[in-house]
């Protein structure tokens, strides 16, 4: 028997399993994917210079995390998630590594939706190809 696996148009995250972990919905319809471009484009390559070692310091790779967090799911989710793994401190230069965890999950989750675009669209091209 095949399990396909598949991802919803949107889906319910919680930071962990216990009791007090906020829950936010992520939306990754078609929509939501084009305007996701840009700020994941630019924060993603803040992050990879930073991981480089070619520039950047702790606040832009925090204004990096808060871009991408605040795009995909909402101002006050980003606020939301930095008191939350911060315990109130709310400190975002000092929490990145807490953070990294949401927004590798944020950027896998965009890449699988693209992916997951890009193959409906080929599929539609074949489709067509099919009628000529």
């Amino acid at each position: 028997m095949a399990t396909l696996n598949l991802m919803r148009q949107k889906e319910t995250i919680r930071l962990d399993d216990s009791r007090d972990s906020p829950e936010f919905e992520l939306d990754l319809g078609d929509s939501r994917l084009k305007a996701l471009s840009v700020p994941f484009g630019q924060a993603y390559r803040t992050i990879s210079r930073f991981a480089k070692g070619q520039g950047g310091d702790p606040a832009a790779l925090a204004g990096a995390y808060k871009e991408v967090v605040a795009a995909a799911l909402g101002e006050e989710a980003y606020r939301a998630i930095l008191d939350y793994v911060t315990c109130g401190a709310n400190d975002a230069e000092d929490a990145t590594v807490y953070m990294a965890p949401v927004v590798t999950y944020l950027f896998a989750r965009y890449s699988d939706a693209c992916t997951q675009k890009r193959l409906n669209l080929a599929e539609k091209y074949l489709a067509s190809d099919r009628a000529d």
